[in-house]
């Protein structure tokens, strides 16, 4: 039966809002109650580190010279900034800090003598010589707000310890870092967002993510595998852009909802939606444009509720009947369809809903 698109049109998005089955829940993971507390001088032996309740900043060999000399643990930022910063060694017993800015400096490697920990935000950019991270171990705490953004490194190859983190308060970035391959979040349960994007990934991980904001996939140009996150609701937009190496979304398999939109541009490669095909809801806009390949969208058709507009363009191998039957099919908005395969449209056969 034809869609009562007028009846649903204004109501749609309170009437989707409304039917979802389970919410995620807050970000937060199974160690709750948790708090930051100061390190012990060595593993096994009594006595805490020098504790600092302070933020600290290093611009120069001169700074260094103000540190303890032994254990020590930082309960507040450390910023690292600057050209003249090319070594951290003198960084000495560094247990833990709450913070970590690392921004502009001539570092190629963390060559500390032992790893340290990072128990908040993370925040690495315009690092032109970084190469890995392999230093640092992230933790977290109820006090504490994590957050990673990881930017503009030209040659960081390796996200190191960051790659173990499980819980993310915040937002996870890693962008413009154009050598950074394979990006494997395969223990990360929960984010506040997630935005990968402008990276020479070829792989990315984020098979155990399990809640999650809004999630964009973007201008990845050697991306050629996802494995999805295991969320069954995004609690925001979920994006795929400029992918041009991606044949297929990749496996999303539990996920039901997107309460957002969903975009889906640019991504030369890619044949069809088949990963996301367990999808039935998404409460905002859904947009197909500008996908050289893409020959089916059997996963929008299929959906139950669209909770605003429809535009499906630019998609040279894609026939119009396949929009035509989202507009007949699925309760949505608007649908537009145009620049899509020629001479098609006009003489649909029957639709999986007739």
């Amino acid at each position: 039966m034809r869609k009562q698109a007028f009846l649903l049109g204004a109501s749609l998005g309170s009437l989707l809002a409304l039917t979802s089955s389970a919410c995620v829940g807050e970000v937060g993971g199974g160690d709750a109650g948790r708090s930051r507390k100061p390190k012990t001088t060595e593993e096994g032996q009594t006595g805490d580190c020098q504790k600092l309740d302070q933020s600290i900043t290093i611009r120069g060999a001169a700074d260094f010279d103000k540190l303890p000399t032994t254990c020590w643990d930082l309960f507040g930022k450390l910023r690292l900034e600057g050209a003249a910063v090319t070594s951290i060694a003198k960084l000495g017993k560094l247990s833990a800090v709450n913070e970590l800015e690392i921004v502009d400096t001539g570092l190629a490697t963390l060559d500390v003598a032992e790893p340290f920990e990072v128990w908040g935000a993370v925040t690495v950019t315009g690092n032109s010589q970084l190469r890995s991270l392999d230093k640092l171990r992230v933790q977290d705490a109820d006090d504490l707000t994590t957050a990673f953004s990881i930017r503009n490194n030209a040659q960081l190859t390796s996200l190191g310890g960051l790659a173990y983190a499980k819980v993310i308060d915040g937002d996870l970035r890693i962008t413009d870092n154009a050598k950074l391959s394979p990006i494997d979040f395969g223990e990360l349960t929960a984010a506040g967002s997630v935005t990968i994007s402008n990276t020479g990934a070829t792989t990315l991980d984020l098979g155990s993510l399990q809640q999650v904001g809004r999630v964009e996939i973007s201008n990845n140009v050697a991306l050629a595998s996802i494995t999805g996150a295991a969320a069954t609701t995004i609690k925001g937009d979920l994006v795929l852009r400029g992918n041009r190496a991606l044949t297929s979304v990749g496996s999303w398999s539990t996920l039901a909802r997107v309460e957002g939109a969903l975009t889906v541009d640019d991504n030369d490669g890619l044949v069809d939606l088949g990963g996301l095909s367990g999808m039935q809801y998404v409460t905002g806009a859904v947009s197909v444009t500008n996908n050289a390949l893409i020959s089916s969208i059997d996963t929008v058709s299929h959906l139950r509720g669209i909770g605003l507009s429809v535009l499906v363009t630019g998609n040279a191998n894609l026939s119009n009947c396949r929009a035509i039957e989202i507009d007949y099919c699925v309760p949505s908005g608007a649908v537009t369809f145009n620049n899509n395969k020629p001479n098609t449209g006009s003489s649909c056969p029957r639709f999986w809903c007739e």
